[in-house]
């Protein structure tokens, strides 16, 4: 409802990846990310790492229109950002 209206909200989905844990590869869907990405208006985020997270977040706050966050919980390396920049990629 917030793509059709064009609401400015930001939904943070946690929990991603087959990485979780115990509850394995049956409680981990692969059609999340292509069911969010396929609503029209919805712009959705997965980021790699914090630094992403982080730019990812000031991207969503001064653009217009719904935005989804794919966070997981696995302990994942934080990218060099001298070697990796980040706003190129988002």
């Amino acid at each position: 409802l917030a793509a059709l209206s064009g609401l400015h909200s930001l939904f943070v989905f946690t929990h991603d990846s087959i990485g979780l844990g115990e509850d394995g590869p049956t409680h981990q869907p692969v059609e999340q990310l292509p069911g969010l990405r396929a609503i029209p208006g919805l712009v959705v985020f997965r980021p790699a790492d914090a630094n992403e997270t982080a730019e990812a977040w000031r991207v969503a706050m001064t653009r217009p229109g719904p935005v989804a966050f794919s966070l997981t919980r696995q302990g994942l390396p934080v990218l060099d950002p001298e070697r990796y920049p980040i706003r190129e990629g988002v």
